[in-house]
């Protein structure tokens, strides 16, 4: 950045202001440190509630909680990076990551629900999961909006960090 030393600043101020002025000076300040670092707050937070969503006992009956949660992470994340998010931006990085990344997607919503059916761990199987998900789907949104990286940089990132989240949860 040409501007002296300002992503130490800014991340100063963040560290310092109110929750409810970071994402905004992250994304008017338009240092990706900063964006990355308010991005990452975004998908810890998503993750956690995911996962609590996922632990719920009943089969397929988080999967629209979960979902609702996932797409309204990728709206922030696209919003911290200073894209104006709309329909038609969501729609874009939906088609970047890929009908790989969807089958993965059923996949993992499958054995969540399966998973289920195992009583007690079950639940805990299903959480795990859900926040691998969440997290490598971050990451991808990150990689996307922040990075501007292109479609096969994005999945390439997405299946990283799903493969990294997997082998923490082990």
């Amino acid at each position: 950045d040409w501007r002296w030393n300002i992503d130490k600043f800014i991340e100063l101020l963040l560290e310092h202001i109110p929750k409810s002025s970071q994402l905004m000076l992250a994304k008017i300040s338009r240092i990706k440190s900063a964006q990355k670092k308010i991005a990452r707050i975004i998908i810890a937070a998503a993750a956690s509630i995911c996962a609590t969503i996922a632990a719920e006992p009943i089969p397929g009956a988080d999967m629209p909680f979960i979902t609702g949660v996932q797409i309204l992470m990728i709206t922030a994340i696209g919003y911290v990076s200073g894209r104006e998010m709309n329909k038609k931006a969501a729609l874009e990085f939906m088609s970047a990551m890929g009908l790989n990344v969807g089958a993965a997607f059923v996949l993992r919503e499958l054995a969540r629900s399966l998973g289920k059916l195992i009583p007690f761990g079950g639940s805990i199987i299903s959480a795990s999961i859900a926040s691998a998900g969440t997290f490598a789907l971050g990451e991808a949104a990150i990689s996307y909006f922040i990075d501007k990286k292109n479609k096969d940089e994005t999945k390439k990132d997405f299946n990283e960090s799903l493969e990294k989240e997997k082998e923490k949860q082990k």
